[in-house]
This record gives C-alpha cells, structure tokens and sequence, in this order.
C-alpha cells in the first residue's frame, strides 16, 4: 500500500499495544475508537504499569501532544449514575476526540488548533488547493485501488432517532423549569422590603424569563418538526403526536401564567439602577473585509450613487452592471483565451448584482426603533417584544389621554395599525435612531473618544488652576473659545453629588447640545404646498466646532408631518430622546467596547442646550408663545407693554422651582379648565425636558442669534425700519408718519367766530378725535410684509394688552372717511389752528377741510420722511458688486432690494450687516464731515442720527458673532442694543404701527448666554441649516406622514455610515485616496486644513492655513489682501501679497503696503471705532514693500474705493 494512502498507527491498544497499518480513509473511525476504548477503560481496572506492560499508544506523531492534554474523568462515587448523563458524556469525549483529531476538509497541514482559533487563523497561510491532479503512474494507481478495496468495511449505519420521544423529553423537562420558576415567584415575597429578599426575587424574575423564552423557542422548535421516524406506524405516529401536543398546549399554557406572573412581580420591582449595557461589536467589524478590494470598490461606489448622490436604484442597478462588465471585458484583456482565470473568476462573483446586494453586504442600515403614533393625538407606542413568541407587536389603538374642552381626560381609542403585506402595520410609523448606538458609532473612532475626554479634562485643569488661584473668582476664562472654557460647564454638578460633571474619574462624560426645527421637505416655494415635517437633532459638545456638526458626528430623527405637531403633541416626540437621557444621567451605559478600551467603559450623558428659533422653543419648553402677557421664559417681565422696555437692571430670572412644580400640576390636571388655569397664571406646561433632573430652561433653553439677530432684527431693521426695497423707493410717497404735535386747547373767546362750535358739548370731542387722527400713523406699504417668526406665532389673546407706545396705522382712505364722518365745525377750527388757511368763510364744505387736513403731515416740519431712496439702493448694490472680499466670504446678491434678488437667507444677512451696508450707509450718510463754524443742517444731523442708530445694531451683531467673547463685549452688545431700541421711534416713527417684536427683548437676553457658553459659533443653529438643506435634496415618494420621513431618517443615516466608514484605519490604502477625493466632492463643512510643504522651496500662487486661503494678488486679489505686524512693531498695516515663498515648512510673504490717507482728509469710519473696524486709506499702493513671515499675518480684510482716491479697508478677523 504506498505511503501516501495509509498512516502508521504505533502502540494501538486495539492491537495490542502494537503498531500496525491502517487505510488513511478510515482514520477518524480508527482513532474514535481509541478514544472511546480509552474512555470506557477507569482507573480501577486499569493494571498498574510495569515493564511488562505495553506502552502507551501514539494516535498521531504530530497530535500526540493534543491527544496527550485529554483527561480520563475520575471515579467519583460508586453512586449510580443517570443513562442519559452517561450517555451525553460519552457522546461528548466522543466528539473532543474527533475534533482534536480531525485536521479539517483541507488536506493540509494546521499550525492552529481547531478549538482555539478562528476559521480565519485556522486557514491560515494554507496553499492553494491545486486546480490541476499531478499524473501518477499506473501501478501505482492499481496498488491504491486495491488497498481501498482490501481496506473497506460496512459503514457504521446512524442511529435511529424517535423525534416524538425526545420532543416529549424535552417538553416533559421544559414543564418541569416552568412549575419550579412559578414556585418561586411567590407573590408574598414581593411585599417585603428586605434588600437581599429584593433581589433574590429580581434574580427570580430574571431566571423566569428566561424560561419563558426558552419554552417559547422549544415549543416553536416542536411545531415545525415533522415525524421523523419513517420505521413507526402511523397508528403509532398518530399516538406520538398526539401525547407531544398535549405537553405542548400544557408547557404554552403554563408558560403564559409564568409570562404574566413575571409582568405582575416585575412591576412591583424597584427600577434598576445599573449600567445599562450595550454591545458595541458591530461598530469594529468591517462587513466587507472579506471581499476583494475590486468588490469593495463597488459596492462603496453603488452606497454611494444611491444614498450620498441620491440616485433611485434602477440608475444604480444600471451603474452596477456596467461596472461589472468593465471590470470583466479588462480581466478578459490579460488571458489570450479571453477567459478568465479561477482568480478572476472568485473576483467576478464577489462583485456586487444589484443595490440590493450592496446594502445586504455593507450592512449599512443604522440601529432604529420604530414606534407607532397616533394620528389622531401623536401618541408614541413602542412595540413590545412576546417572551414566548418571540414577536413584537403593537397594541391596535391608541393609548394616549386627550383632554377635551368638557369633561374629564379619557382615552384616545384611535387605531394606529392598518394592514399592510398580509401584516398588521403603523399607519404612522416614527423612525427614531438609537441615541446610545450614534454615542457607541461616535466612540469607535480613537481620535473623536481622545478629544471627548480632552474637552472634561482640560475644563477641570483650568478650574483647578483658577480656583488655586482664587476660590472666589470666576471659573470661566477671560476670553472664551467654547463651551468648555465658559461659566456654566466649568460650573455644572454631575450625577455624582458633590462633584462637578466634568470630574469624569475614569468615566466618559458627554454633554450634548439638542435643536428642534420645522421645514417644508419640498423646498420654500411660494406656490408649492404647505406640507411641514421636522427634524430633531443632537450633536455633542465635547467635540470641536469643526467637525461636531458633520452628519456622521451627528444625532437626527425626522418628526412625522405634514402639520407641524402642537404644544400638546410635541413631547410625543422627545419622549424617546428624553427617556435615553434620563438612563444616561441616573444609570449611565456601559459600553462593551471603544476605541480606546478594549474591554469597555462607562459614559454618562447631559442635555446642557436647547437651541431653536423662538416658536420651536416655546413649544418644546412648554412655556408660553412670545406674543403673550408671558412673552419671556427667562425673565419676570408681565405684558406685551414691556416688551420694548430697556431697564434690565429690573429684571429678575424666573423662579425654577415655581416653574417645575406648575409644570407637574398642569401635567396632573384631570381636565382642560383646570389646565387652562395653571397655563393662564403662570404661563408653562408640561414638557418632557422637566424630567431632567438638571434641568433649567432659563438657562438652558438659550436663544439662538441666528434667528434672533439675523433672521430677526436684522431682517426687520432692513425691510421694515429703514425699507431697503426698490418697488417701495419706486413708490410716490403720499402718506405720513406718526409724529408728535403741540396742540392748542379750544377757546371761544378769542377763535374766529366762522370757528365757533355751534354744539360745544358735541363737538368739542371731535376736536380732539380730529388731533388724534392726524398724528397716527397711515398705513405705508412695507417691503417685507412677511412677518417674522414671531409674528406668525399664535398662543394667547392679548385683547386688554397694549404697548401705550403704540398708535395704531390706518390708510389714507381710511382715514378720510373718518374725518368726513366728523361735523363741519371742528373740522374748520382744526384748520384755522394749523394755518392752513386764514379765512375760515372760503371752507365751504367737509371735503374742503378734509383735504387740507390730509397733506398736512406731510408739509409738517416733525414729519420724517423715508430713509433710503433708489439712489441709494443702486449705490449700496454698487458696493455689493465691487467691494473686493476673500473667497471665503460668501456671496450675497449684487441686486440686493430687488424682488428677483430672492429671499436672504440668514447667512446672507450676516455678510450684509457687516460688510456691506454698513460700508455703503457710512458714506451715503456720514462722509460729510460737520462745520463747527457753520450753524448744524437739520438734515444732515438727522441723517447722522439715523446712521448711529443704524450702525448700534451692526456694531451689535458683529459683536455677537464673534470667534470668541469676553465679559466687556457682551456688556457692549447689550449697551449697542439697548442704544438701538430705545431711539427706533425717534428716528423711525412710522415703526410706531408695527406690531411689538419679542427678538427685542429676547435679544437683550442673549447676553446671558454669552456669559454662560460662550461664543454664539459653539452653540448656534447655523450648521443644522445646512442638514435642512441636505434633507430636502433627498429623494422620496412623497408620501408625507411616515414613508418619506422614514426615507429622508435612514438616508441621512446611511450617509453618515459611510462617512464614518471611510474614516476607519482598517481600510485597504486605495480607500484612503477615494476618501479625500470623496470629501472634495462632497463636503460636511469646512475643515481647516494647511496646505502640505513643496517637494522643492521657492515660489506658490496659494497657500491654505487653517481652512483659509492666502493667493498672490495677480492669482486672487481679494486673498491676498492682509492685515499684518511688519518687524518689531505691534501696529497693523494693510497690504497685498504679491509673492508666497517657502523654504522648507516656512511660508513668507511678500506684501506691498497700502497707502496711508493723506493728512486732513475726512475718515467718515473712525466715528464708530473699533466695533466697526475699518479705515480710509488711499486707494494706491505703496512703495513700501515687507517680507512678513506667516505668524505675523493678522487676518484677511475687504476693500471698497470710492471718491477723492480714498478706499475703505474693513478688517475681517472673526475672532
């Protein structure tokens, strides 16, 4: 038998201790035997060794040491022993011995043992299985087909199994767990208070339910076999089946008693107090590692055309298929035959066929939990899982309370499930994205866990150093850059009393900012549908501004629509939310494993912002709308009359403990009177955000400038005070303002006797009617009707409250008739006492007197006419349009006050209240400069006037958006603020008519949050806008009210998995180059990036630091336009970069100086100094030439020339 076909088998028991030969085939049977012959043999029978005996045998040369490590189990007791214990330890020594025997299908050789290595370790470095057999010769092919036949014996025939008698073991056991697991559930132990007893009856409650959902599997196990004994009759079969299903409808039935009892004692439980843990495994695998760097490459590129791009999946399909031929027709380009090889070939069949393949390999689908809502009243139900079926379902109607105007609460009863597939299904089904998985996702990544723990670290190093310092002083820095470096976190209690949240100790503390926003999914358009849904969004502080608001770091689950939810249904909706961060604040979650732990670590999390625009906070804070007697949620001020008042030096923060406990009472009220009540006097209802134990919303409720400022005042003061619109300059001005007026009283005695009232009783009040009239207002058709978003808020009547500020507008039609309604005779006199005309005799008639009393205003010396005309607009489009600027400064529209301009959007109105109209109305207004030797022009002073008051709320806003703040900046913001509303009905009496706008006030507040978080940059809604955009460029089907929520939800997911993919150190290194290109085509948000050295020094045309790039004026004049520190002085000088060179990692300009102005020429822009940066220069260049290295540039500025060779240089600096 050649050596090849048989194995040596040396000391064989079985042969009495002799070595002998045996066919290879029949090895495993062989050395099974001697393992069960080893088994069977005990130490007692077994004759003590001597040299008689023979040796040991030798299963295998190469598994002698394997074979060697089994032990033979013991004698324990003469005790009899159960058959069926028996038999499974014989089985399994039987099976230890096969598998340490057994090398596997492959034919060669492991390194690795089977029991303790992977599959992947177990294959290990195995050659290839050779394709093609090596001839033999055919002797030798003869001699092994003989051995074969001489070496064949009768297969060992399986045993035969009687289902039906183990399923009736199995059930009978089953039966037997389920009685012993009730015994021990007695419900008396539930009532006692003892610690131990406590959770003796929770490790009980635990072991039940495990019972159940064993029983529940083994009865599902039971079902689905068939009879699988074809040797028994059926009579007997019949018989068989018949006794298994009566165990089985007795193991079901007692397993449901068993369920319920563990529902009942479950309740009676107090609530667990441990981490909640969670499996983080999924997070480290690579799902398609397996593949081939080709069939990696496609399926990525198929994820990414469909979710990131946004191609339906015929397109992609279509996609796919021509890949796969490309790839095929240049593998056919290598072999002469055409044919792919083997290699080839496995490539081939790896290659994804459709999408559907791709997202099944990539497992890109993120982990969601679907509830049901109510359409009726929104209430969420989540799905409750059967413990003996192992199915979730939801209950058929709805179990939310609603409370109508009569009567008592009850329950709603809608149904919320309607079939669907053959499946009763959600008629509204919410998609809400696991919050604990998006904080796991977040941690997988080691430089995102780093900077989370650096941002609590670094907070408590500077709060130790101040405090060492001084124990009395404030915490937060001088000059703030973040949220960690500001007063409330440095200041903030954890979960641990006594101890700040940011003293982690070994844990992993997470503060995370929320923002609630309502959009329409089918774009703005003024003609289109009216369709609302909404976004609720999360995004966690610790991480740097940079890169916090990427989709990928970012928390997002879409709010059903298409009606914007209620004050009452919108906690539904946070509910989910909340109650993720009530665990992770009382309980906390321990995770199995990070980036940075291995073996997993805790994280406690905290809700420390709440960032909306004004309507969205007001109704997830359960507080009152801003148009309301209670217009503020921060201050005690009471009624719409304070609205505009300035003396914050008298406001008080609200009481938060009153706040809380009026929240509960409304929450516990049985009946809508009742509630209406509590929400009259005080203003609040429930919110779901008062289950935070922490929580204040007077200071963490903040507001957000970007809708308070930009989309708020700003708006207003451009469209509305200073009516910055070409069709409202285009329009003939006929009609008046409201203005003050000195009026004579009534004399008989010395008025002219055509002027006597004739029923002075009567008429004597129509003369006062006629005063009142002529000084109000007539109604001037604003640009900008649409209302902001405060006006367009509706929450309680406000009959009995005005501003006595306030004069209400009316037309100029209107207001004839009501004068033509008044007697002749008071009309006269009100004439005469104007002067408008001297000889009473000549106004014959009411109509007469009516149209002299209606130009009146206009003539009038107090009237103040409109600001800005169309000349102006044309030249503030021309500073627009020829204003030099970096390329990071976004563009604004050139035809700014045009209807075709389009609508402004937040950022635009940023760039235009900073940049460009405060450039344009300095010179349009203030570029004369005053004579002190000429007596003051009444115009020009007022124009001055109006430029300071507009150029308070520039000042402002430039203030607030700043890089970083300071205690006296924030005070100057507010004195600006404070300047700008307490002089707008002087300057702009036609604002008497509009309606009180709470962003006035609540601006004043903003101050507040300054202090306590920092700069607005770290905390505004400015980057979620950018997600609202991104979700509207989503496809869906339209079908608004769960489908295209659910499909915008797991799109965005989607999207920000393959980001989050694409960062992971375990791709191949080809992924490395397709992610850059990947983030050029498809950015999150500016990065700040520096470029890299040159491979060789000398010059550049552009060099990036930081995300901003500096150009040589010839390649990018406005980028190469700096401020900068010449040698040894600290003073700067505006220039522009005409050569970029580096040497090595040194980067030097050369900068050529901009001129100086000439002494004695007017700067219009040093009046509003340093809030206002920017100076007159000359508008040449000069001889003067600097070579600067890079540290010593400043920042970017803008420049617009305008006349006499004078330019305006604006510094830029954001910080």
């Amino acid at each position: 038998m050649p050596p090849s076909s048989e194995y040596i088998c040396e000391r064989c028991p079985l042969a009495n201790g002799r070595n002998h030969r045996f066919p290879k085939l029949q090895r495993l049977a062989h050395q099974a035997a001697i393992v069960r012959s080893l088994e069977q043999s005990s130490p007692a029978t077994v004759p003590s060794a001597d040299r008689h005996q023979p040796p040991s045998p030798v299963l295998d040369n190469e598994l002698s040491e394997e074979i060697s490590g089994l032990s033979i189990p013991e004698a324990q007791s003469d005790a009899p022993q159960d058959p069926v214990d028996m038999e499974l330890q014989r089985l399994a020594s039987l099976f230890t011995g096969l598998v340490l025997l057994d090398d596997g299908a492959h034919p060669h050789r492991q390194t690795h043992s089977k029991l303790f290595s992977s599959r992947d370790e177990y294959q290990t470095d195995v050659p290839e299985v050779p394709t093609a057999f090596t001839p033999i010769p055919p002797s030798e092919a003869l001699v092994g087909v003989q051995a074969i036949l001489q070496g064949q014996s009768s297969p060992l025939r399986p045993t035969v199994v009687d289902t039906q008698k183990v399923n009736s073991k199995l059930l009978q056991d089953m039966l037997s767990r389920i009685r012993a697991s009730s015994n021990e559930l007695g419900i008396q132990r539930a009532l006692d208070s003892d610690a131990q007893t406590v959770g003796a009856l929770t490790i009980a409650v635990n072991t039940a339910s495990s019972v159940v959902i064993e029983a529940g599997r083994l009865l599902s196990s039971v079902n689905s076999a068939g009879d699988q004994n074809p040797r028994n009759s059926k009579r007997h079969a019949r018989a068989s089946h018949a006794n298994t299903d009566v165990l089985a409808k007795q193991v079901q039935d007692e397993a449901m008693a068993l369920d319920s009892l563990v529902d009942v004692i479950g309740c009676l439980l107090p609530p667990d107090t441990s981490k909640v843990e969670y499996d983080t495994a999924h997070h480290f695998d690579n799902p398609i590692a397996k593949f081939s760097v080709v069939a990696q490459l496609s399926i990525l590129l198929a994820l990414i055309c469909h979710v990131v791009v946004g191609i339906s999946n015929d397109p992609v399909n279509l996609i796919i298929t021509f890949v796969n031929t490309i790839v095929r027709a240049t593998m056919s380009l290598s072999s002469r035959s055409g044919q792919a090889n083997a290699t080839q070939e496995h490539v081939l069949n790896e290659l994804p066929t459709s999408l559907e393949t791709a997202l099944r390999r990539f497992k890109i689908d993120p982990a969601t939990i679907v509830y049901a809502m109510c359409p009726s009243c929104h209430h969420t139900h989540a799905a409750k899982k059967d413990r003996l079926s192992a199915e979730a379902f939801y209950p058929e109607h709805c179990q939310g309370y609603i409370y109508p105007q009569r009567g008592t609460r009850h329950v709603c009863g809608t149904s919320i499930l309607a079939l669907g597939h053959g499946k009763m299904r959600p008629i509204k089904p919410f998609v809400f994205s696991s919050f604990v998985d998006y904080i796991a996702a977040t941690l997988s990544d080691p430089e995102l866990e780093r900077m989370c723990e650096k941002a609590c670290d670094d907070a408590l190093a500077a709060v130790r150093t101040a405090m060492s310092k001084n124990p009395d002083g404030p915490l937060a820095e001088e000059q703030v850059n973040n949220v960690f470096e500001a007063a409330f976190l440095r200041s903030f209690p954890g979960p641990v009393p006594g101890k700040l949240f940011i003293q982690r100790e070994g844990r992993l503390r997470l503060a995370f900012q929320a923002m609630l926003d309502f959009l329409n999914p089918n774009g703005t358009r003024k003609r289109g549908n009216h369709d609302s849904i909404g976004i609720l969004a999360v995004v966690n502080l610790n991480l740097s501004e940079d890169i916090r608001y990427r989709p990928e770091n970012m928390w997002l689950s879409i709010i059903l629509g298409p009606n914007e939810p209620n004050h009452d249904q919108i906690d539904n909706y946070l509910r989910p939310l909340i109650d993720q961060f009530v665990i992770g604040w009382e309980r906390g979650f321990r995770l199995s494993r990070t980036a940075l732990h291995a073996t997993g670590r805790d994280v406690d999390i905290a809700m420390v912002i709440n960032v909306n625009d004004l309507p969205a906070t007001r109704k997830a804070q359960g507080m009152a709308a801003a148009n309301s007697n209670h217009f503020c949620s921060m201050c005690d001020r009471f009624g719409i009359h304070c609205m505009y008042d300035t003396d914050f030096s008298t406001w008080t923060r609200r009481n938060i403990s009153v706040l809380r406990a009026q929240s509960h009472a409304w929450r516990d009220a049985p009946t809508q009177s009742a509630r209406d009540a509590i929400f009259s006097e005080y203003g609040v209802r429930w919110s779901e955000f008062w289950r935070l134990p922490y929580w204040d919303p007077t200071r963490m409720a903040v507001v957000d400038s970007m809708h308070c400022i930009l989309e708020g005042l700003v708006h207003y003061h451009c469209r509305r005070v200073l009516r910055i619109d070409t069709k409202v300059a285009k329009r003939k001005e006929t009609m008046g303002a409201a203005f003050e007026h000195n009026w004579p009283d009534y004399d008989a005695t010395i008025c002219h006797p055509l002027c006597v009232l004739k029923k002075e009783a009567k008429e004597l009040p129509m003369i006062r009617t006629i005063q009142q009239r002529l000084v109000q207002p007539l109604l001037v058709e604003d640009a900008g009707e649409d209302s902001d978003e405060a006006e367009q808020d509706e929450d309680v009547d406000m009959d009995d409250t005005s501003d006595p500020r306030f004069v209400p507008a009316v037309t100029e039609e209107e207001m004839r008739e009501q004068l033509m309604r008044l007697n002749l005779q008071p009309l006269r006199w009100v004439v005469h006492s104007l002067g408008l005309n001297t000889e009473p005799a000549r106004i014959s008639s009411k109509k007469l007197c009516c149209e002299q009393l209606l130009a009146w205003p206009l003539t009038n010396s107090t009237y103040v006419p409109r600001a800005i005309n169309l000349a102006n607009i044309h030249f503030i489009q021309r500073v627009i349009g020829k204003t030099t600027t970096p390329a990071w400064v976004d563009s604004v529209p050139s035809n700014y006050g045009d209807s075709n301009a389009g609508t402004i959007k937040a950022a635009e109105w940023r760039i235009l209240s900073t940049i460009y109209l405060p450039i344009a109305l300095v010179l349009l207004w203030g570029d004369n400069p005053l004579d002190s030797q000429s007596p003051p022009d009444p115009q020009h002073t007022r124009l001055i006037q109006m430029l300071d008051h507009t150029m308070a709320l520039f000042s402002a806003v430039i203030l607030v958006c700043r890089y970083t703040m300071t205690r006296s900046r924030a005070t100057k913001y507010r004195a600006f603020l404070k300047h700008w509303v307490d002089t707008l009905y002087e300057n702009h009496p036609h604002t008497r008519s509009h309606p009180l706008r709470p962003n006035v006030h609540m601006a004043f507040h903003l101050y507040d949050f300054l202090l306590l978080f920092g700069p607005v940059i770290s905390w505004w809604s400015f980057p979620f806008e950018g997600v609202i955009g991104l979700l509207q460029r989503i496809n869906t089907n339209n079908h608004i009210g769960g489908e295209l929520e659910a499909t915008l939800s797991r799109s965005f997911l989607r999207g920000a998995s393959i980001r989050r993919w694409l960062r992971r150190d375990d791709c191949p290194p080809v992924f490395h180059e397709l992610k850059a290109l990947f983030e050029k085509t498809f950015p999150s948000y500016n990065t700040p990036l520096d470029s890299a050295p040159l491979a060789n020094d000398g010059e550049r045309a552009h060099y990036k630091r930081n995300g901003i790039n500096f150009s040589r004026a010839k390649t990018h004049l406005g980028n190469s336009l700096v401020l900068y520190y010449p040698h040894n002085s600290r003073h700067a000088i505006a220039g522009s970069i005409e050569v970029i060179s580096m040497r090595g990692e040194d980067v030097t300009f050369r900068i050529r100086r901009q001129a100086p102005l000439a002494p004695g020429i007017h700067d219009p822009f040093a009046r509003y100094w340093p809030y206002f940066p920017a100076r007159t220069y000359s508008s040449s260049m000069s001889d003067t030439v600097d070579l600067i290295p890079l540290h010593n540039v400043i920042s970017h500025y803008a420049r617009f020339n305008f006349s006499d060779g004078r330019c305006v240089v604006l510094d830029l600096a954001t910080s």
